[in-house]
């Protein structure tokens, strides 16, 4: 019984590890922008700090499957006075798959992915869709 007792509490330890160091990293707020009337939307921003720099990823989403459209998505990044402090094109790629549902009812899925340098902390990204 002793050795069930002292390996749930080193797997607990290990979550309680992870669920700290999660809340002690640095989180950048995000911002969509999207095209009124489109049916891609930016659903997902997500800003995570990786060997390159700083990882600015997304997905774009339809309720149904059209044709991608012709565009990018411009990413920047605003300081909190406002500032334009850089700006980058990321183009974005549509994912297909057959797997599960029947493929009349899949969802249209896209994603996009760019890198900068440096975000600064309470600084702000946002992610335009633009066509």
């Amino acid at each position: 019984m002793p050795k069930i007792h002292s390996a749930v509490s080193l797997i607990l330890l290990g979550l309680l590890s992870l669920f700290l160091i999660g809340c002690s990293s640095s989180t950048r707020l995000t911002e969509v922008v999207n095209i009124p009337n489109e049916k891609w939307r930016i659903t997902i921003v997500t800003v995570s700090k990786s060997d390159l720099g700083w990882n600015v990823h997304g997905r774009l989403n339809s309720p149904n499957i059209f044709g991608l459209p012709d565009g990018h998505v411009v990413v920047s990044i605003v300081s909190e006075n406002g500032t334009l402090l850089e700006e980058k094109t990321a183009n974005y790629r549509k994912i297909t798959g057959n797997a599960g549902r029947h493929r009349k009812h899949q969802f249209g899925v896209a994603l996009f992915s760019v890198y900068f340098d440096y975000v600064p902390e309470g600084s702000k990204v946002v992610a335009k869709h633009c066509i």
